[in-house]
């Protein structure tokens, strides 16, 4: 009975995590695409490494605004003045070679059509631009072998975008932990204090584990995120008494902390439950799953023992009473 009330105690705050989690996840997906923060980094990045300088030193965008208007890379992102959020490092070399080659008769551009053509165009290009220093020692590198220039140029803009890509998911942890701690304060989601209310109410733990049983398996079925986000929003809301947010009642748990030792509990608590929102819902989702299903293997290895105590009981009985007879 112990071991089984602190297996629920913990099956209460894995879902209670996870459901967090999946609310931070959503509200920052929520914002980045309002603010469309990685096809904005991606403008900055193009600009910068296409950028040139004027006598003035100032940088001068025009061959990434161009880049970023070329009908092929705005289709990537049709309907939007902004730029893409992912550029195929095959649509980025066939635009920047077009648009480093020379202006035939009729105003379009040429494409280089070998090495030796193609580093005269390099050795157009400002020489404070980092892209002149960088194609000139991957053309280098190539040994006059177009194709093989061309895929340089590939595997070059492919790892940036590695870079860029790991500098945003950077940012958006960081995001992340911001609103991680935001909902943490206005729920009142206290890790130490929910856990000694699922202590201490065998109701609360039973529905809850129910529950997470259910969100579990809807999870394994691939749920879609909003349906499966109103019926997450829904198990809360279905537990009558469960410690989330504040109190102005002194003997409620969820009361304002009124003394130091009060405080540095809470702040205890608030830590830990933002520091495992910020673990993500995969990684909580996941672990209720295996949780839940530790759980159940070993209540059916308690009940299969107890039926077979149960057997051994009837069949000793029954042999009693037939030696009796």
């Amino acid at each position: 009975m112990f071991a089984d009330s602190i297996l629920n105690v913990a099956i209460g705050l894995i879902f209670l995590f996870a459901l967090l989690s999946l609310v931070t996840t959503s509200v920052t997906e929520g914002f980045a695409n309002l603010l469309s923060t990685r096809s904005r980094a991606l403008s900055h990045w193009l600009e910068r490494m296409l950028s040139e300088r004027s006598e003035t030193g100032q940088h001068e965008h025009s061959l990434g605004k161009q880049l970023l208007e070329h009908p092929l890379i705005r289709s990537l992102q049709p309907g939007s003045k902004l730029a893409p959020d992912y550029i195929p490092p095959r649509a980025f070399t066939v635009v920047l070679l077009e648009l480093i080659g020379d202006v035939d008769a009729d105003g379009c551009r040429k494409r280089p059509q070998d090495c030796a053509q193609l580093e005269q165009l390099i050795a157009k290009i400002d020489p404070k631009s980092p892209l002149r220093q960088v194609l000139s020692n991957l053309v280098t590198s190539a040994r006059g072998d177009m194709d093989r220039a061309e895929r340089a140029i590939q595997t070059w803009f492919d790892a940036s975008m590695n870079r860029l890509s790991s500098w945003y998911a950077r940012r958006a942890q960081l995001a992340a932990f911001f609103f991680a701690v935001t909902l943490t304060v206005l729920l009142n989601a206290d890790a130490t204090m929910i856990a000694g209310a699922l202590w201490q109410d065998s109701a609360t733990q039973a529905v809850l584990l129910e529950r997470a049983a259910q969100t579990a398996a809807a999870k394994a079925e691939n749920m879609p995120s909003s349906e499966g986000l109103e019926v997450y929003a829904d198990t809360l809301r279905a537990l009558d008494g469960f410690p989330l947010g504040w109190s102005l009642e002194n003997y409620d748990r969820r009361c304002v902390p009124s003394d130091v030792g009060g405080w540095a509990a809470k702040l205890l608590g608030f830590a830990i439950t933002v520091l495992a929102t910020t673990l993500g819902a995969p990684f909580w989702f996941g672990l209720l799953s295996r949780v839940i299903n530790l759980r159940t293997r070993a209540q059916s290895a308690l009940d299969e023992a107890r039926a077979q105590a149960t057997a051994s009981e009837d069949k000793l009985r029954d042999e009693a009473d037939d030696l009796s007879h």
